[in-house]
């Protein structure tokens, strides 16, 4: 049931066909809750993820998929100055941090950008609202025990 509402429901209902979140873009933190909401369901895909089912890989008739997700944010990951949307009205200096949509992207594709930024991150949060908003703490205890990071 999950596994279908993330195909059916959320990844529909929130991305636009560039990766984006137009609903977060829109909101007083676009970066912040665009990160948060990729965080989210990059967690719905590490735990949902079946061999015969692994949301990593799933994609609309639309094309709208977890991937067009990380491609699209990784590049603001990469350097927030490069950010085309408003800032956010508070917290911009906090992000962006150590993202788990990083390490469970990275390995999940095997992309060593996304892995190669995850490791540059700073390993603790800068704020409140950094931890607050990162859904996601510890993320290496979420991983298979065959995967390597």
């Amino acid at each position: 049931m999950c596994r279908d509402d993330y195909k059916q429901i959320l990844l529909p209902n929130q991305m636009a066909p560039d990766g984006s979140f137009p609903h977060e873009l829109a909101r007083t933190k676009p970066y912040c809750y665009s990160i948060f909401n990729l965080e989210a369901m990059t967690a719905l895909c590490q735990l949902l993820s079946v061999t015969e089912d692994n949301l990593f890989e799933y994609k609309t008739s639309e094309g709208l998929s977890l991937r067009s997700g990380i491609e699209f944010i990784y590049p603001y990951l990469l350097d927030k100055n490069t950010w085309p949307y408003d800032k956010d009205i508070v917290h911009w200096e906090c992000w962006p941090s150590k993202q788990p949509c990083l390490l469970f992207c990275g390995l999940a594709y095997n992309e060593n950008k996304y892995l190669d930024l995850w490791h540059d991150m700073p390993l603790l949060p800068r704020d409140f609202e950094d931890v607050r908003n990162t859904p996601v703490k510890n993320p290496e205890l979420w991983l298979n025990i065959n995967s390597k990071i």
